[in-house]
């Protein structure tokens, strides 16, 4: 049996009953409560402004729960001008519940530029110059070395004990293996790269 370092991210269902008694206690007006996997996500209101409440479903909280939280405040703490192309939801409020952690966030509404197996790739394509030059913000973003999100990181990287580039061909050599589709061609290009990756800003989870 394959051995997965990259482990499908453990849940467990919540109470989604007590967690609407709760809301209105930090000022959140729900309008729908859902879990659909890892996360409980609420939409509806907070100081009067469409928001997003995310929560998480496990009590053992990694660096890469609060990625997400911290890559907002990031983006939000350089000068606009850096992201030209892109803009990420700004963060109002954080804390637990039950030791669990959450974030509040704006309420970011739009659709897929394409659907989950759609061939139609005519908008994607149209959109790819854009989807560069925010692939390239991102990796260029003058993040300050003392911002949560890179010292959370950083931290960890010391015990590292593989380089960025053979970690990156491991993760995406046990994804390829549960997707269902030949990803022969981009394993072999991470092969042939891994020498030559950067650390940079990535997209996806956001991690350095």
């Amino acid at each position: 049996m394959t051995k997965y370092h990259y482990g499908k991210p453990k849940t467990r269902r919540l109470d989604l009953k007590e967690i609407e008694e709760w809301l209105p206690t930090i000022g959140f007006v729900p309008v729908k409560v859902t879990q659909e996997w890892r996360h409980v996500i609420v939409f509806g209101t907070y100081e009067g402004k469409k928001c997003v409440l995310k929560l998480a479903t496990t009590q053992t909280t990694s660096r890469y729960t609060y990625n997400e939280k911290n890559w907002n405040d990031a983006v939000w703490s350089v000068d606009p001008a850096s992201h030209s192309h892109f803009t990420v939801p700004h963060v109002y409020a954080s804390g637990t519940w039950n030791k669990l952690f959450y974030f509040i966030a704006d309420w970011f509404e739009g659709k897929p530029l394409m659907r989950l197996q759609s061939w139609d790739e005519a908008k994607a394509r149209e959109w790819l110059p854009t989807v560069a030059a925010v692939t390239r913000e991102i990796e260029t973003l003058p993040l300050s070395l003392s911002c949560d999100f890179v010292t959370m990181q950083m931290k960890h990287a010391p015990g590292r004990k593989l380089a960025v580039g053979d970690k990156l061909l491991l993760a995406a050599t046990e994804w390829a293996s549960l997707v269902p589709r030949d990803l022969d061609p981009l394993l072999k290009c991470l092969e042939r790269e891994k020498d030559h990756i950067r650390t940079a800003p990535a997209h996806g989870d956001f991690v350095l």
